[in-house]
């Protein structure tokens, strides 16, 4: 009969937890596939002298301590975290997590954010001795980068929580007193009153300073991991590398911009700059590559783009040239007509007449009546000049309009075609230039 065996110690007293097999013995943890591929039968006689490897040992203690602090079991996977750290006192994985583990037991009155900085710090330090300036360490230090910048959130909400319902509690213990006062009227002891109220602001204000200082300390953390990656900065890995890094430090830019020093700000924004020229030197790179193994394709791609610029030129010119057709055709619609410059001559007159109604004086009454007669004639005089030039400007517009119209429809028409070859020459470019990581 098949039974369970420890490939650690040899002990078959191995409990099932947490959906964990653990070793009674030595505290080995095994996945239930792990289990399976360990039954034997029988007895192994083992003879001679058995050097244990302790590598295998550390492995299954790493995956099986990832997979609790995947699960938010932080407590456990600290404790075997700490358990590889008794084995190999240098082994950099486990000491950044279990930093960020006990990093995620912070709470209002007890944080634990330094406990990642310390980790982090001395677990990249660690790598990059063991690892050098590779794509492994940096893409070890992205992900802690990624594991601390969680726990940065969550601490950020965790203060952000705690500063509202604090105030939320001390806006209704104010309301409780004022309605216990009206209450009690006249008998009220009011110093017992404002005891209360002040201690209640009291909690308020303590909460606004473990705010304070636990915001300080998380945008800490947060530029501690930063300033670190800053190490494998000079090696050229994939776009997808950089652009990952680029999108950390931004977010960590606009989460802190008030609180960080400018030096700090500085750092940060040249090295988002620095993804930036790197993003486009590793990405020109990699287009060049790939177009000297598809030049045929390119060629394709030229000769597209190209004959789309010919086509646009074309139509410009064509757009040009309607343009002044129109233009010439809407002044010649809007040139002065003959009854015009009749309509200005009689308004002339009216102005005339006008001021001298206005220099009559207050006794000339016969007299401004003689001028008014001759105002009002030459009013009718106006309205019916008006209505001639009227006429004059629609059978301008008659002349002219179609024309223009025609005009708009084909301006019309070759702004479309322009914008769909403008449009079948950038999917072109976009061809060309896209990643080719």
């Amino acid at each position: 009969m098949k039974r369970l065996t420890c490939e650690m110690c040899g002990s078959i007293d191995l409990i099932k937890k947490d959906g964990l097999f653990e070793c009674q013995n030595c505290g080995t943890k095994y996945s239930v596939e792990e289990a399976k591929k360990m039954m034997v039968e029988g007895v192994v006689e083992v003879q001679g002298t058995v050097k244990i490897d302790s590598s295998n040992k550390i492995d299954n203690l790493l995956k099986n301590a990832k997979i609790l602090y995947q699960d938010g079991k932080t407590g456990e996977a600290y404790n075997l975290f700490g358990e590889v750290l008794n084995i190999d006192t240098e082994n950099y994985i486990a000491i950044a997590y279990r930093g960020l583990s006990s990093a995620w037991t912070t709470s209002v009155t007890e944080p634990k954010q330094l406990d990642a900085v310390r980790g982090v710090a001395r677990s990249l330090e660690l790598a990059l001795k063991k690892l050098g300036n590779s794509k492994e360490y940096l893409d070890f230090s992205l992900e802690i980068g990624e594991e601390i910048d969680k726990i940065g959130s969550a601490c950020l909400k965790l203060y952000i929580d705690y500063y509202t319902n604090a105030s939320n509690a001390y806006v209704e213990r104010i309301k409780e007193l004022t309605s216990s006062m009206k209450k009690a009227g006249i008998y009220a002891d009011v110093n017992f009153y404002k005891r209360q109220e002040q201690q209640a602001l009291a909690k308020v204000n303590q909460a606004e300073k473990n705010c304070k200082e636990g915001t300080e300390l998380t945008i800490a953390s947060l530029n501690t991991v930063l300033i670190k990656i800053l190490l494998a900065k000079d090696v050229i890995y994939s776009v997808k590398d950089y652009k990952k890094m680029r999108s950390m430090i931004e977010t960590y830019l606009k989460k802190s911009v008030s609180l960080i020093s400018k030096d700090q700000l500085n750092k940060g924004t040249a090295l988002m700059l620095f993804c930036d020229k790197k993003i486009k030197e590793h990405g020109d790179k990699k287009r060049e590559e790939y177009w000297q193994e598809h030049q045929a394709e390119k060629q394709e791609l030229d000769k597209q783009i190209q004959e789309c610029e010919q086509k646009l030129e074309k139509l410009k010119n064509y757009q040009s040239q309607f343009e002044q057709e129109k233009t010439a055709l809407e002044q010649k619609m809007n040139t002065k007509v003959p009854a015009e410059e009749d309509l200005e001559k009689i308004e002339n007159k009216l102005e005339k007449l006008q001021e001298e109604k206005n220099s009559l004086g207050l006794f000339k009454g016969k007299e401004k009546k003689i001028v008014q007669e001759k105002i009002d004639g030459v009013n009718q005089e106006l309205e019916a000049i008006k209505k001639e030039v009227q006429q004059e400007k629609e059978e301008l517009k008659k002349q002219y309009m179609p024309n223009i119209e025609e005009i708009t429809e084909k301006l019309s028409k070759i702004e479309k075609e322009a914008e769909r070859i403008t449009q079948e020459k950038e999917q072109a470019e976009n061809e060309l230039n896209k990643d080719r990581d």
